[in-house]
């Protein structure tokens, strides 16, 4: 996305290069780029999409980035109920299972625990 932009702001100064060029002396302010429906408001709407978009994207990494790995009681019930008859009962086999298994732990995340903070008699 920040490639993206890039490419957008080199067009977006290239818009303005030619005008500037051609000698017709355009206004670039906001209210007559509107009215005149030129190109460079044009590419102004590209860029402030793409800008909403990112800004979005930033946000939702950070809501990620924030979240808990998986604590260990909660990953060993976890496999418990993945082998169990009441679970799937080892349903899951191959590329199915990977997302489970001990190597890809470190992915996976913890919306809430039951465990966390709790003593050892809390179940």
């Amino acid at each position: 996305m920040q490639a993206e932009l890039t490419i957008l702001e080199s067009q977006y100064d290239s818009i303005v290069e030619e005008d500037i060029e051609s000698g017709e002396n355009k206004r670039h302010s906001v209210y007559h780029m509107r009215r005149e429906s030129n190109t460079l408001w044009q590419k102004s709407k590209e860029i402030r999409k793409l800008l909403e978009e990112y800004q979005q994207t930033l946000i939702r990494l950070d809501q990620v980035s924030k979240l808990k790995n998986v604590d260990e009681r909660s990953y060993q019930a976890l496999q418990r109920y993945l082998r169990s008859p009441e679970g799937v009962n080892n349903f899951l086999r191959g590329r199915e299972a990977n997302p489970w298994s001990e190597k890809n732990r470190s992915d996976l995340v913890t919306l809430s625990s039951r465990h966390v903070e709790a003593d050892l008699l809390t179940v």
